[in-house]
């Protein structure tokens, strides 16, 4: 999701009024000078930027990279979005003329609460790699308003066992009836090599950046979503911290398992969608089974793409391999949805891998939580059973 982000780009970019606007609000000496030229406008700044200390050149550059994440239109029609659903009045015209470069910076300076929220829902849209777990479904109102107790519980966890995270913090949001709790640990110090402010080498400048962890957790089906870099174990781990901490519940993490891909053994197994939808097809990809032998073997299975739904390739797998079909086990699963394509530029095409027990790369976007919910209703997401509503 992210756009590249380069400093003079950014600034060729940006509208003068809007940069002395905020240097205003962050008392930064700049000002546009009358008739001068885009480069040398970019200069003029450049040189001023040089000219504060490594910790604000350093915000102003955060600063600056966080609106650039949010200028593709995508990003800005998220934030027009969110102004509407906090009933925020809007200069429409200004607003149109400005593009989403310079719109998007306006928002960052008029509208920041409108700007915190849309870019978390535009991240989690764009987020993959989601570790999905069953938990108790509980009010809304009762998970809400405990940033504290969260930054708390994982300051604790990350801080004992790997002496990082001693500064942290958390935000709760509200998006689309879910609540998504974003955690900031204090991660270990970086090095870098730069010069000071005498304009001396220094090998060793450091500082201890954050990284992000997200929580997002829906109270009408029960299901915790988790995104944090350290592979599964961590992310059972947070699972448990949030459970506890947000949903008073002790978390058997054992018991994870979400995806019943043996469902595609099925030979005359259907995908049915919406009419309204209006899905052109649904097709099974690629598959990989697990042998029963002892050496835990494994194969994977590519569909040509003229098969029909991917599933008469896998009856004639199977007898070819002569191993009878309720001794396989599928493992992984890539299934290809294909919408109307909503532009020239556009496909319309979804294809989610899933892997066993509850991995896969789903975002979500509007089309990825279409297929969730298409998962659920096929059967394949059956960790929607036996959920528990506490009041």
């Amino acid at each position: 999701m992210a756009k590249e982000f380069v400093l003079k780009d950014f600034l060729r970019h940006t509208d003068p009024a809007l940069l002395e606007q905020y240097c205003k609000q962050n008392n930064i000496s700049y000002t546009s000078k009358k008739g001068e030229k885009i480069e040398e406008a970019i200069e003029n700044f450049v040189s001023v930027w040089e000219d504060l200390d490594k910790k604000r050149q350093y915000q102003v550059e955060l600063d600056f990279q966080t609106i650039n994440d949010m200028t593709p239109q995508s990003g800005f029609l998220n934030l027009l979005t969110e102004a509407k659903c906090q009933n925020k009045s809007l200069p429409k015209k200004e607003v149109e003329e400005m593009g989403s470069h310079n719109g998007s910076f306006w928002f960052f300076l008029n509208q920041p609460k409108v700007f915190d929220k849309a870019s978390v829902r535009y991240e989690i849209e764009d987020t993959l790699g989601w570790k999905e777990i069953q938990v108790i479904k509980k009010d809304i109102n009762s998970v809400i308003n405990k940033e504290n107790e969260l930054a708390i519980a994982v300051r604790n966890y990350f801080y004992t066992n790997e002496l990082r995270g001693k500064n942290c913090t958390a935000e709760c949001y509200k998006i689309d009836g879910r609540i998504c709790y974003v955690v900031y640990p204090e991660d270990w110090a970086e090095f870098g090599v730069g010069y000071d402010t005498s304009g001396k080498l220094n090998k060793r400048q450091a500082r201890k950046p954050v990284f992000k962890i997200y929580f997002l957790y829906d109270p009408n089906t029960g299901r915790l979503s988790t995104k944090a870099k350290g592979g599964w174990q961590k992310a059972k781990e947070l699972q448990k911290i949030f459970s506890s901490t947000i949903l008073e519940q002790e978390l058997d993490t054992d018991k994870d398992r979400i995806f019943n891909l043996n469902k595609l053994r099925d030979f005359n197994f259907t995908f049915p969608t919406p009419p309204k939808d209006k899905v052109e097809f649904v097709k099974v990809k690629s598959l990989r089974f697990s042998y029963p032998d002892a050496t835990g073997r494994r194969i994977t299975l590519d569909i040509k793409s003229d098969n029909k739904d991917g599933l008469e390739a896998m009856r004639e797998f199977v007898n070819d391999l002569q191993i009878p079909l309720a001794q396989l086990n599928i493992t992984q699963a890539a299934i290809q949805i294909k919408f109307p394509s909503p532009s020239i530029r556009l496909k319309g095409s979804v294809t989610v891998h899933l892997t066993f027990p509850n991995s896969w790369d789903l975002g979500d976007k509007p089309l990825h939580r279409k297929v969730k919910e298409y998962l659920k209703n096929w059967g394949i997401d059956d960790g929607f059973s036996n959920t528990t509503t506490i009041e």
